[in-house]
């Protein structure tokens, strides 16, 4: 099962500033952390950063299902301990951003929040979905959470949306909200380097993936109702065990309400019980496998 990992493609990070004014706050109330910033300010950058410096053990949690650095795109995820070679929890939302999936999306955390209880600290990646209409789902997001320290990464001409909510929570929550400048080795990416990023982890998933097939009537469907025939072909699915936990994707290659759901799949169908529909497709040339 091949995932996104937090430390890929280490490389020396320099430090933005105000970096080493949380790093002694993190040490000094130990706690969960949730980063907040627009695309490519360096989220994960000061997550590799801190988990690095902090120099014990940390959790880590993935909300950002576009650009994920543990877990799937179209997941959220959950990683109990960073550095340890096991697989991180995921979460089958369905889509690349939680606009168009708020309550999902909020499940999903809530159910990663369940797994993460008396961890510690914990490095929480959020996504880049940071103007007005966002405000909502991330002070819901943060109701379940109750993280310790709120983390902005400001950069300078930085959008007023951002700024007013960490004025926001500057004024209704603790100290230990921040406002932090990226580190000057940031390379933003363009939409396209996104996309393909987000296709290479889903194909590399995809990559020893067989046909299988379901019986449509011996599992529950969760989520918008599928086309007979084979339009919804490269539409991504989750695969769910016991308690809805998500035990890997597939990608349909035709459906029929009658008869069977046809995919392809790297993961067991031994303990699938349920099939969340998702939004987005896998790619063309990977689902052609079937």
């Amino acid at each position: 099962m091949n995932l996104a990992s937090l430390f890929e493609n280490e490389f020396k990070i320099e430090p933005g500033e105000k970096w080493d004014d949380v790093l002694r706050s993190i040490k000094r109330e130990p706690g969960p952390v949730a980063v907040l910033g627009g695309v490519d300010t360096g989220k994960s950058t000061l997550i590799k950063w801190l988990a690095k410096e902090i120099k014990g053990p940390c959790s880590y949690m993935e909300l950002d299902s576009g650009q994920p650095d543990i877990g799937l795109p179209s997941c959220l995820a959950f990683k109990k301990e960073i550095g340890e070679p096991s697989l991180p929890e995921i979460y089958f939302t369905g889509d690349f951003s939680p606009t168009r999936m708020i309550g999902r999306y909020l499940g999903a955390v809530s159910a990663l929040s369940d797994m993460s209880e008396n961890c510690g600290i914990m490095l929480i990646n959020t996504c880049g979905w940071v103007d007005y209409s966002s405000f909502q789902y991330k002070i819901a997001k943060f109701q379940i959470l109750k993280p310790k320290h709120l983390v902005f990464i400001l950069p300078g001409g930085a959008g007023q949306d951002l700024a007013y909510l960490y004025k926001y929570y500057r004024r209704i929550s603790h100290d230990n909200v921040y406002d932090i400048r990226p580190s000057n080795f940031i390379k933003p990416r363009d939409s396209e380097t996104r996309r393909f990023r987000r296709n290479s982890l889903l194909e590399r998933y995809f990559k020893e993936a067989k046909p299988s097939m379901i019986p449509s009537g011996k599992v529950v469907f969760e989520g918008e109702k599928l086309t007979p025939g084979d339009s919804e072909r490269g539409l991504l699915i989750g695969l769910l065990g016991k308690g809805g936990a998500t035990v890997g994707l597939g990608s349909v290659t035709s459906f029929d309400p009658g008869g069977m759901l046809e995919f392809i799949t790297p993961a067991s169908l031994k303990d699938v019980v349920a099939v969340r529909t998702g939004r987005v497709r896998l790619e063309r040339e990977a689902s052609n496998k079937a």
